[in-house]
């Protein structure tokens, strides 16, 4: 497996997005998505990509607790490979998309993710999508608090 370059992290070229094991009306049973991500693994993807809003029906979190239960499981050592999540782009209480790149939301959301996740530190914590009606430079102000906190590697 080629591998990349992410911060001080190697990992492998390839990597899974997870998006699709939890948000298509087809979606996976959940024995049958962790398997794909253990599949994965065992193939030697080390890049796990995730968001806090891949979820069903706007249930925040879905694809995160997917991708926690599967490393918990799987019989290779999690450590060995980035999660990489996402917030800012929230889901409306009909299931629809919409953004939210308030530094107090990312913040929570970052929160909510680290416990879904069960860690310390997000491998990598992205901003999923703009807010036009926040200053982009607030929203990355919010992520490079979190990042000096120790929050986000």
């Amino acid at each position: 497996m080629d591998l990349r370059t992410i911060g001080d992290v190697k990992v492998s070229a390839v990597g899974l997005g997870c998006m699709q094991l939890s948000l298509t009306p087809d979606e996976p049973a959940r024995d049958d998505a962790i398997r794909v991500i253990h599949e994965a693994l065992d193939a030697g993807i080390t890049l796990l990509d995730t968001a806090d809003a891949y979820a069903p029906g706007g249930v925040m979190g879905h694809n995160e607790s997917l991708v926690a239960d599967a490393l918990a499981s799987w019989s290779g050592d999690p450590d060995d490979v980035l999660v990489a999540t996402k917030g800012g782009h929230v889901r409306t209480s009909t299931g629809g998309w919409d953004v939210d790149g308030r530094p107090q939301q990312l913040r929570d959301a970052c929160e909510a993710s680290l416990r879904r996740l069960g860690v310390e530190a997000i491998g990598l914590y992205q901003h999923h999508r703009p807010d036009p009606d926040v200053p982009y430079a607030e929203t990355l102000g919010a992520l490079k608090e979190l990042h000096d906190e120790g929050k986000v590697r």
